[in-house]
């Protein structure tokens, strides 16, 4: 007896069934590679929006309610601050501290100098200052939102009140293999410590 082959209905659904398994393993990689740069990408935006966090609150801690200024932008009923400026304190007596003899913070008056964070139209947080060049904190932020939290009725506990500054940051980055960008959306709220100094 002579061994016979396969028939062409043999092949046909070897081929379709080794076909389907290649489709489906395929497609489970792709999702794979797909799954793992997202949370790549993510990772990204989540540490760079944060470190952009991190060097505002630093900032920011350093001045005084009343020495910052929110713009208003032009629609305020639908369109929140994206801009803060304020001032810095700055060691005018060369002491190596921001307080003089007295403990007073030590602010400049003539010319004030002053910070500004801002997003540009590159979606990226930019803070500056005069004399010094811009700076990129953070890339892909989408939307930025500044706001200071008043407690009117709190009362003052060890010299500090709950007055706060708040900042709302949306960052976003495509990725080529996703449908849509992964967002991440960070809030901080940050006392400043002269307040009332």
């Amino acid at each position: 007896m002579g061994s016979r082959g396969f028939t062409l209905v043999e092949l046909l659904i070897g081929t379709g069934l080794t076909l389907l398994v290649g489709l489906t393993l395929a497609n489970v990689l792709t999702s794979s590679a797909a799954l793992s740069q997202s949370l790549d990408t993510f990772s990204v935006v989540q540490a760079e929006a944060r470190r952009a966090l991190m060097a505002m609150e630093r900032d920011l801690q350093q001045t005084g309610l009343n020495r910052v200024t929110i713009p208003a932008p032009p629609n305020l009923s639908t369109d929140p601050p994206t801009s803060i400026r304020f001032q810095v304190p700055i060691d005018k007596d060369g002491d190596g501290f921001i307080t003089n003899a007295a403990g007073a913070i030590e602010w400049d008056s003539a010319p004030a100098t002053f910070v500004t964070y801002s997003r540009n139209g590159s979606n990226q947080l930019i803070r500056s200052q005069p004399g010094q060049a811009d700076r990129v904190l953070a890339n892909g932020i989408q939307a930025v939102a500044f706001s200071i939290v008043i407690y009117p009725n709190t009362p003052a506990v060890n010299n500090q009140n709950d007055d706060l500054i708040a900042v709302d940051l949306t960052a976003q980055r495509a990725a080529p293999l996703l449908p849509t960008a992964p967002t991440m959306v960070l809030r901080a709220t940050i006392r400043p410590r002269n307040t009332n100094k």
